[in-house]
């Protein structure tokens, strides 16, 4: 035998409660949005971490090690971040 869920009905709501939900329910928004946030801009640490250890790696590896290596102006239209911020995480400012 299948038991049969009872549904209730919904009730008229007053203001008030719609209010305390519209609250409640902007409040659960803002803290995802804090979460995302917080998550990209790890992302991005993470990620200009990982690139500057690619460059030192490559700085430290050629011949003579105390020469500066500019990222070449045609590389740098590959990546999806300003000259600005490319120039800081090569340490070129």
């Amino acid at each position: 035998m299948i038991a049969m869920m009872t549904r209730t009905m919904p009730t008229k709501s007053s203001a008030r409660d719609d209010d305390e939900l519209y609250e409640r329910v902007a409040q659960i928004l803002e803290q995802a949005r804090g979460q995302v946030a917080r998550s990209v801009n790890t992302a991005m640490v993470q990620a200009y971490w990982l690139v500057g250890r690619e460059i030192v790696e490559v700085e430290q590896a050629s011949e003579p090690w105390a020469t500066s290596t500019r990222f070449p102006r045609e590389r740098q239209s590959h990546f999806p971040i300003n000259r600005h911020s490319l120039n800081m995480v090569l340490g070129l400012l």
